[in-house]
């Protein structure tokens, strides 16, 4: 698993199986208000018996989120080659501005505010929701632990959908799909979301695999002063 994935399979195998239903640990969707949140995904080509990729790709997206009301996003891009986080897109139901050659282009009615952002907690309490018959709950002191490791398709038609994931030049009857969502005890806050889905290369020795980590916290945070409006954009 990649570097902001990793320790998961560790805290996994220290859980005990919990009584707990899904219904319980996670904190409903309507009692969410804003948040800060990121998800970024790596896709790797293996050749042969190597753990070294042969071919890797990196892609990432950050936002502030207000779903309190209406739905509304500020959202920044990965960029590899500044190794850094720059604008991308604010929305609301009203609005879309997308940051484009050093300015705000608005790009009102052409996509949704939701669109700007899949990541957003509402989708992945859903997706856990339509996953909720092969999901299993564990638990240690701190956290409930939401997951599954296999191949039910499900996993993929809900978080592989979610987060876009799609093989191209792979044989899908060989997929293998895995989800670990980590939810804070106390506040019943998800915190994390890692997906993980592998399968065999069409091209004989290679395996394809798409990794996902998908962050959430600073609940609240931004309830009283609101997410970044980018100035200008109105003007």
């Amino acid at each position: 698993m990649f570097e902001m994935n990793s320790g998961h399979g560790e805290q996994l195998s220290n859980a005990e199986e919990s009584d707990a239903a899904l219904e319980e640990v996670l904190m409903p969707k309507e009692d969410v208000s804003t948040y800060y949140a990121e998800t970024f995904m790596v896709i790797h080509v293996f050749t042969g018996d190597s753990e070294q990729p042969a071919d890797s790709d990196m892609a990432g997206l950050t936002a502030e989120i207000d779903e309190s009301d209406a739905f509304e996003v500020f959202s920044g891009m990965f960029d590899p080659a500044e190794s850094a986080v720059v604008p991308y897109a604010y929305a609301n139901t009203d609005s879309l501005f997308v940051y484009e050659n050093g300015m705000w282009n608005d790009y009102t009615g052409q996509a949704d505010a939701e669109e700007i952002y899949y990541g957003s907690y509402s989708n992945l309490y859903d997706a856990f929701m339509e996953s909720a018959d092969v999901v299993n709950v564990s638990e240690d002191d701190e956290n409930y632990y939401l997951h599954n490791i296999g191949s039910e398709d499900v996993l993929h038609d809900t978080f592989g959908t979610l987060f876009s994931v799609e093989f191209t030049n792979a044989d899908l009857a060989e997929q293998q799909n895995g989800v670990i969502g980590v939810v804070d005890k106390e506040t019943n806050e998800l915190s994390q979301v890692a997906y993980v889905s592998t399968a065999p290369g069409v091209v004989e020795g290679e395996r394809l695999h798409i990794e996902v980590s998908s962050n959430l916290d600073n609940y609240g945070e931004y309830d009283d002063s609101g997410i970044t409006v980018p100035e200008g954009i109105y003007e």
